[in-house]
């Protein structure tokens, strides 16, 4: 049975926990960092949680703490998390000067309640950011080994305003070890132009169709789906995603536990095919991720062909229980809405 209830993160951090009979997901109030998304028959956590995050108890400090974290982010960083108004370094976003991952990784989120039915739990967070104002709705099914996540940033000001909206998922130990596999539903891929960190291997500022042949600095070819054991290299690829995909997706296979973990969301196609949904999800679309924890056979090997079926199917009954089951349950503030108690 689905549940929501209020819990506490390493370092005497406010969180959430929510959980059904396949998965527990603890998310922290502040920074919004999912430092759990747990597989409940094995227990096994897939999330990052570095061993340098602090457990203090005790807000971030500037005079003390910045020498050693150089910031806020790293000070709190686990798991997944939300990146708005800006992803990667330091940025000035409308005028106004924002961390690396901007406000919603940095700063802490309002818990404005928690929800729960018959089958689902959701916890509803809030966050004033100057003039934008975001909700975040997280939500468990009975019978999904899924996290749901659907998030919304409106303006309050009286002019337009560019932002960059992010998730940024970090798998971790024990889960994620060498001969994992990786997938991408992206069909072209490209390393930095610039180079990104001065261990790294691949080839600076190219471009390729495959995982399995990624150019390297010093010639021939690599193949970055399966993750390697600890080699002192650090390298960024970005997959680009096709124009008429509904739907985006990657995976993670542990060969040895049988497990996979999937992240999917909606591709560009989904918004040139908005219009047919119902006016409540027009609502929620705006930026939606789920993050999966399946289990798999054990030694069984598995291609795209076998996981895309199961993010579509989890796709379409999600929509379709939001648009009917949650419309009564769970409501999006609007801005003008009293957020206080959202």
């Amino acid at each position: 049975m689905a549940y929501v209830k209020a819990a506490m993160d390493t370092g005497q951090r406010e969180a959430v926990l929510l959980g059904n009979d396949d998965i527990s997901v603890l998310i922290a109030s502040q920074g919004g960092m999912v430092s759990g998304l747990t597989h409940m028959a094995s227990g096994t956590n897939a999330h990052w949680n570095p061993w340098f995050r602090s457990n203090s108890g005790r807000p971030y400090n500037p005079k003390q703490d910045s020498e050693f974290y150089g910031g806020k982010l790293l000070y709190h960083v686990a798991g997944n998390f939300p990146c708005v108004p800006n992803f990667g370094g330091d940025c000035i976003v409308n005028g106004k000067e924002y961390p690396a991952h901007g406000a919603a990784a940095n700063e802490k989120w309002f818990v404005g309640h928690g929800a729960a039915g018959e089958d689902f739990a959701c916890a509803i967070y809030t966050m004033q950011d100057g003039d934008l104002f975001y909700t975040k709705h997280d939500v468990v099914i009975d019978g999904h080994p899924v996290h749901y996540t659907v998030f919304n940033v409106y303006n309050d000001g009286n002019k337009s305003a560019k932002i960059n909206t992010a998730w940024h998922n970090t798998v971790g130990a024990p889960f994620l070890q060498a001969g994992c596999r990786i997938d991408l539903s992206a069909d072209k891929y490209a390393t930095p132009p610039d180079e990104f960190e001065p261990t790294q291997m691949f080839a600076i500022g190219s471009e390729f169709d495959s995982l399995e042949r990624v150019p390297l600095k010093k010639g021939g070819a690599s193949d970055a789906r399966i993750v390697p054991g600890m080699i002192g290299a650090t390298d960024f690829i970005a997959g680009a995603i096709p124009h008429d995909a509904e739907l985006g997706w990657g995976s993670i296979v542990n060969p040895v536990t049988g497990l996979v973990y999937v992240t999917f969301f909606l591709g560009p196609q989904a918004a040139v095919s908005r219009g047919g949904y119902s006016a409540i999800f027009q609502l929620l679309v705006d930026a939606v991720w789920w993050q999966a924890f399946h289990t798999l056979g054990k030694g069984k090997r598995t291609s795209r062909r076998d996981l895309l079926p199961w993010p579509r199917k989890c796709h379409r009954r999600f929509r379709e229980w939001f648009t009917i089951r949650a419309r009564a349950s769970i409501s999006a503030r609007k801005p003008n809405d009293n957020r206080d108690t959202a």
